[in-house]
């Protein structure tokens, strides 16, 4: 098969740190020769020249906290740049061998499934390596020329607040300034980002190698190897298991320290860049500058973080690789080798800081990430106000006795007391006594017709009035023309028969994505339910695994039977976790958020009646109003929704972990030591419990539920 070229994946990453002058040629470190000048030139006068006339501002700065601040988060690290390409020299020879080592004939692929297999992990560091990209030029693109689009410049302000001994107030030393800053920026940003991405190529390849390793495990043994050939490929394959945690070691060697500082400076960085945002004006330049470096400070660490728990889960997975090949009818000695290996495979490789803290995506959520909000100081937009054009009309009718506060409709209540005496006495009494004038006056046509036509007018408002009552629920509805939910459409929808149509396809859909949610929520629990059941039926099996009148031969034959049925459960799941890994991590992600925010809503909702002046005894709070009611059923629902998931991955949990101990509950000891072999050999497969994970984040259990 066509050799397998590793750096082929990282070849743009390569060539960006040859261009900065931190990637000589070849396989050698650096000589004395012109690269190494550009090297010298890039790191000491432009990186660190412009990180020596920020510093030296500061002094200058000390009774100004915004502009310190506005300083230092930079400065830290700009500092990390520098110190990342200082162990990058230093370290250069190892770099190039672990370069080597990678692209050996021990570490390549060896069939067409096993490049298959990596692909998806390559693919992964290229995409993360693409975003953190596009996020570092908007970063540099802002920061470099903030003045030019602020049109700043003409005030001669830097991209970067220094000191220099001379003025840059006045041109060509402002320009050139300007100049030396971008230079400088952008070289520090570039050294950042693509050792930061080097050393996550690094883990890269360490967990695409367990891949293959493990691949390597499953197939250890097929149906016409002896255990002889099949004890020399297992050689192979710890062979290669010690040349991978040599890797990992020698890679750890090079970013320990580097891991330590990134983490701290990222921490502090984060936090003043947030701070500053709360003191620029929204929506500037400045404002996206500052937002795109969080962003950007956020991809940086999680770049780490995700390959770092790569590394752990694939490592995780060898003691079980080993037990999925079909090694019943392997020979002691096999046998005993897979134990051996095993025992040393059972605890999993994990990058760490110093031995501090372990790269993994817990680490990604509990540094200072977690849940940090963003203190801005803007003012929200109102929504615009139909109803203020025509306030004094509503107002003019709440005093008439014709406008109920808020949105209902009439209740018995004062309010209505006042619309009787308003209609029924006050206008009802005087067309009243108008109409009855007319039988006096009948003789005199002059008089009549000056009362009828005014009667007729007067009437005409009372019946008005009538109509305005009879339909005041429906009339109040209209003017605030509410839809369940809050959207936006192309068309005005306060209108008849657009509001209506609109409400009938907003429940429509609500209906289908509330269904579409709940089904295929029990669908993944169902699945969990089944896997729980199979290790029932298994547990069940072991239990009953010898009987008196059997041979030690069909006890083994029936264990085998039970290895096999663990395989398939477990294949099951695995299958099963594939299809909703990243459906639980934004179940849980978008539920959690949800439930905060519908929390967050039951403190707004509106009052059930309104305080009046004669009316204060009789004020309620937003409690058994129906938007009261719709939000608890939603929190409730979401919470009813998680133990859904929580109690089945609870249960697959809880049973698998019962399989090492149903083995001992058969009546084993008068047993040979064939099978009391395989059934050792199984139980150390079977001690750790299966647990369904949402992309190794968290487990899914009944502690996860409570937290």
């Amino acid at each position: 098969m066509e050799h397998f070229d590793w750096k082929h994946t990282i070849r743009l990453n390569i060539r960006i740190l040859k261009l900065v002058g931190l990637w000589p040629a070849g396989d050698e470190s650096y000589k004395p020769n012109l690269y190494t000048l550009w090297m010298m030139v890039s790191i000491i006068i432009l990186q660190i020249g412009h990180i020596f006339f920020q510093t030296a501002n500061i002094f200058f700065l000390l009774d100004d906290l915004q502009a310190v601040t506005g300083i230092v988060f930079i400065l830290l690290t700009e500092m990390q740049g520098v110190q990342k390409a200082y162990c990058l020299i230093k370290n250069m020879k190892m770099l190039k061998q672990l370069m080597i080592t990678v692209n050996s004939d021990l570490f390549q692929p060896k069939n067409p499934q096993q490049r298959a297999l990596i692909e998806p992990t390559l693919g992964t560091w290229k995409a993360i390596f693409w975003t953190l990209l596009t996020f570092d030029i908007s970063c540099m693109v802002f920061m470099a020329f903030f003045p030019i689009l602020d049109k700043t410049y003409k005030e001669y302000r830097l991209p970067s607040s220094a000191w220099y001994p001379y003025n840059t107030k006045t041109s060509p030393q402002y320009e050139l300034t300007y100049l030396f800053q971008v230079a400088g920026i952008n070289l520090l940003n570039i050294t950042n980002l693509n050792i930061d991405a080097l050393i996550a190529a690094l883990n890269m390849y360490i967990g695409a190698q367990f891949d293959i390793l493990c691949d390597n495990l499953r197939n250890l043994h097929d149906n016409k190897e002896t255990s002889a050939e099949v004890n020399i490929k297992l050689r192979g394959c710890i062979r290669h298991h010690r040349e991978i945690l040599k890797f990992a070691d020698n890679a750890n060697r090079f970013y320990n320290w580097l891991l330590f500082f990134q983490f701290f400076v990222i921490g502090i960085s984060i936090g003043l860049s947030m701070f500053q945002l709360t003191l620029v004006v929204p929506f500037t330049t400045e404002f996206y500058m500052l937002l795109t470096y969080g962003h950007a400070a956020l991809a940086d660490i999680f770049f780490y973080c995700w390959f770092g728990n790569e590394v752990k889960i694939k490592s995780s997975e060898l003691a079980y690789a080993v037990f999925e090949s079909d090694w019943t009818s392997l020979s002691s000695e096999v046998k005993s080798n897979m134990i051996t290996f095993v025992l040393k495979a059972q605890k999993p490789l994990k990058i760490s800081a110093l031995g501090l803290f372990y790269l993994s995506l817990d680490t990604f959520m509990k540094v200072n990430l977690n849940r940090f909000l963003l203190s801005l100081d803007i003012k929200q937009m109102e929504n615009f106000d139909w109803t203020s054009t025509i306030r004094l009309n509503m107002r003019m009718l709440k005093i008439m006795g014709l406008w109920p506060a808020g949105d209902e409709s009439y209740k018995p209540n004062l309010y209505t007391l006042w619309t009787m005496v308003s209609i029924i006495i006050l206008q009802g009494g005087h067309l009243f006594f108008q109409t009855a004038n007319i039988f006096f006056l009948l003789d005199d046509l002059q008089a009549v017709t000056g009362i009828v036509f005014v009667l007729l007018m007067e009437m005409l408002a009372v019946q008005k009035s009538y109509c305005l009552i009879k339909n005041m629920k429906m009339l109040k509805q209209l003017i605030k023309c509410r839809l369940p939910s809050s959207a936006w459409y192309p068309y005005s929808t306060k209108t008849s028969p657009e509001y209506e149509l609109t409400y009938l396809y907003q429940v429509a859909s609500i209906n289908l994505l509330n269904m579409a949610n709940l089904n295929i929520d029990a669908l993944i629990a169902a699945l969990n339910m089944y896997i729980g059941a199979q290790f029932d039926i298994l547990c069940d099996d072991l239990r009953n695994l010898h009987h008196n009148e059997e041979t030690s031969v069909e006890v083994n034959i029936k264990l085998r039977g039970c290895i096999h049925h663990h395989r398939e459960i477990l294949k099951f799941a695995d299958n099963a976790n594939k299809f909703y890994n990243w459906v639980l991590a934004f179940k849980f992600f978008v539920s959690g958020f949800s439930i905060g925010l519908s929390m967050f809503q039951l403190t707004l909702v509106r009052s059930l009646f309104q305080f009046l002046p004669t009316q204060t005894l009789f004020f309620k709070v937003a409690a058994f109003t129906p938007e009261f009611y719709m939000l608890l059923t939603y929190g409730h629902v979401i919470l009813a929704d998680i133990f859904f998931y929580c109690w089945f991955g609870n249960e697959v949990k809880v049973k698998s972990s019962e399989l090492a101990y149903a083995v001992f509950e058969s009546d084993w000891t008068g047993l040979s030591l064939e099978v009391k072999s395989n059934m050792i050999t199984f139980v150390l497969k079977a001690q750790k419990p299966l647990k369904i994970s949402a992309l190794g984040l968290f487990y899914l259990s009944l502690d996860t539920f409570m937290k």
